[in-house]
C-alpha cells in the first residue's frame, strides 16, 4: 500500500489525503523524488513506479525482473539495485514501457545490492552490497570510475548510503558508520559505533551530526566532529527503524 498525507504546520499532524492499496503486490522497499509533482517506489514484486502525488496516479511502471531494493532517482535517471548483484539505469522521461530501449543493466558486485545513490553533479553512481564493498560507477562512459572499497567491521556489510559536502556515510550491518570519500581507499575511512550492534537502516548527514536509524528501536543524533562520537538525542520507537529522513 502507498499512502500519501499532508502536514498541517499549525498543528503538527499528518493529514492522510490519498492511498493506493495493492497497486504493489510485494513489501515496498525505497521511495525517492527529484520533483514535488511525482514520486518513485520500488517492491519486492519486482517493480519500480512513477506516481503523481495529485490523486496519487500510477503514470508507469518498469518490470526489473528481480526484486528491487534500492532505488535512487534524478532527472532524466532512475538507479534500481536488485536483490542481486545487478543494478538497472532507466530513463523516466521516455516511459517505463518503452525503458528497454534504452535499458542498462550491469553486474558491480558479487553478491545482493542493498542501496544505490546517485550524485548527478559528479557524474557518479555509488553502491553497496552484501558482499562488503562500496562501489563507484561513471554513469556518463558506463564503467567503474574508482576501485572498489570494502565496507566492513567485525564481518559486517554496508546497508545504506549517504552523502554531504563530499563525505560519504555508509551505516553497516553491525551499528557502524564508515565515513569515506569518493577516491578514497579502505584505510583512509573513519568508522564509528553508534552505540549498537543490529543493523543500520539509515543515515541522514547534517554539517556536523548525523541522525541514525536502526534495527534495535532506536533514532540517535550522534556528532561526528569528535572522538569517540557523542551521543546528542535519543529517542526509542515501537518496532524496528526501516528508515529515516
Amino acid at each position: 500500500m502507498v499512502n500519501l498525507w499532508k502536514i498541517n504546520a499549525d498543528s503538527l499532524h499528518l493529514e492522510a489525503i490519498y492511498s493506493a492499496d495493492r497497486n504493489h503486490t510485494g513489501w515496498i522497499w525505497d521511495i525517492d523524488f527529484y520533483e514535488p509533482d511525482t514520486f518513485f517506489t520500488c517492491s519486492w514484486d519486482h517493480e519500480v513506479v512513477l506516481w503523481a502525488t495529485e490523486g496519487l496516479q500510477r503514470l508507469c511502471s518498469f518490470n526489473c525482473g528481480k526484486p528491487v531494493m534500492a532505488i535512487s532517482t534524478t532527472r532524466g535517471l532512475v538507479a534500481a539495485g536488485l536483490h542481486s548483484p545487478k543494478i538497472i539505469l532507466l530513463d523516466p522521461r521516455i516511459g517505463f514501457a518503452q525503458a528497454k530501449n534504452s535499458l542498462i543493466s550491469f553486474d558491480m558486485h558479487g553478491h545482493t545490492v542493498t542501496d544505490v545513490l546517485l550524485l548527478p553533479e559528479q557524474n557518479l553512481l555509488l553502491s553497496t552490497s552484501e558482499d562488503k564493498s562500496l562501489c563507484f560507477f561513471d554513469i556518463r562512459y558506463h564503467k567503474q570510475r574508482y576501485k572498489t572499497v570494502t565496507i566492513s567491521r567485525d564481518n559486517s556489510f554496508p546497508r545504506c548510503i549517504a552523502h554531504k559536502r563530499g563525505l560519504i556515510y555508509i551505516g553497516d550491518s553491525r551499528g557502524n558508520i564508515h565515513m569515506t570519500s569518493v577516491g578514497s581507499d579502505a584505510s583512509e575511512n573513519l568508522v564509528l559505533n553508534v552505540g549498537t550492534t543490529r543493523l543500520i537502516t539509515s543515515v541522514v548527514p547534517h554539517v556536523s551530526c548525523v541522525t541514525v536509524g536502526s534495527f534495535d528501536a532506536h533514532i540517535r543524533i550522534i556528532s561526528t566532529c569528535t572522538t569517540p562520537p557523542v551521543l546528542l538525542w535519543d529517542q526509542t520507537i515501537n518496532g524496528q527503524v526501516t528508515s529515516v529522513s
